[in-house]
């Protein structure tokens, strides 16, 4: 990330502190850890299948997408590889925003070859 890391996740956490839906969840995997299984507490933050846990409303998601898919480093590569290389993180509708992104990338879609 073009972000250092370390201001990236004290900006995230953050983020967190003041979101509903993340201490909703929270308290709600607190109170009864057997309802969710696949979810993990760390301090500040909050897995899913060993995930960084976003909620679909984080403001930084558009950065992650941005980061993740139109950057030089990566290229505007399709959907497929846009969500590998999001791999580590996890939000409800990870799959549906990377297809929104991509559809309104204007550089992908001047690139796109007519079929």
């Amino acid at each position: 990330m073009t972000i250092p890391q370390l201001d990236f996740l004290d900006a995230l956490k953050s983020s967190l502190t003041t979101n509903d839906e993340f201490h909703n969840l929270k308290g709600k995997i607190s109170t009864a850890p057997s309802d969710f299984p696949h979810y993990t507490v760390h301090q500040d933050f909050m897995t899913f299948k060993d995930k960084l846990w976003l909620p679909s409303s984080n403001p930084f998601i558009p950065l992650l997408l941005h980061e993740f898919h139109s950057t030089p480093m990566v290229g505007h590569t399709g959907v497929a590889r846009t969500l590998s290389r999001l791999a580590d993180f996890y939000w409800k509708t990870i799959c549906k925003d990377v297809q929104d992104f991509i559809a309104k990338c204007s550089v992908c879609q001047q690139r796109k070859i007519p079929t």
